[in-house]
């Protein structure tokens, strides 16, 4: 059964071809996991696949389309005691090790995710502090999930759950 969240992320995309991609966080063995659900232009779905192997829970799960008809996938997680963005992506079949894209104090939640046609990957989510949250971005190249991130919010600002969009040529919009 799906677990609820506050992400606008996406957690739906489909390839030219019509196969379509969902995650869900579905509780699996008493825990909250990322699952990838997926079928074919034919209607056919595939057996769901744990995406998160989370010890405590993920949450909130987005996905992108990379080249190739591959993806790549953001979530909530709280393994480590403390909500974190963790990123993980599928090339040709075979998916990369799971790595946190954030180690913040206050915790990070809310991920939203979008790739361009050469493969870059854009993340973006709220970083939480004891006056309000504040919004964060990082690009990377879908195998190489790290990086400085920038802060997108003003100080002033009280940011929401983003959204996040790229054209093919790697222009990016967040709005929250």
């Amino acid at each position: 059964s799906p677990v609820g969240g506050g992400s606008r992320g996406r957690p739906t995309v489909a390839t030219p071809q019509g196969t379509e991609y969902l995650v869900t966080s579905d509780s699996r063995t008493g825990r909250p996991q990322v699952v990838l659900h997926s079928r074919t232009f034919t209607g056919e779905w595939a057996a769901p696949d744990v995406v998160s192997q989370s010890p405590v829970g993920a949450f909130e799960p987005a996905v992108a389309l990379l080249p190739g008809n591959d993806i790549a996938t953001v979530w909530t997680d709280l393994r480590g005691g403390q909500f974190q963005i963790w990123y993980r992506a599928r090339i040709g079949g075979v998916w990369t090790q799971a790595r946190a894209l954030t180690s913040s104090a206050g915790g990070s939640v809310s991920p939203a995710i979008a790739a361009d046609a050469q493969g870059r990957v854009f993340v973006s989510w709220l970083e939480l502090h004891s006056l309000r949250p504040i919004l964060k971005f990082l690009a990377f190249t879908w195998a190489s999930p790290f990086g400085t991130a920038a802060t997108v919010s003003d100080t002033a600002d009280s940011p929401t759950p983003p959204a996040l969009a790229a054209t093919r040529d790697g222009r990016v919009m967040v709005v929250w």
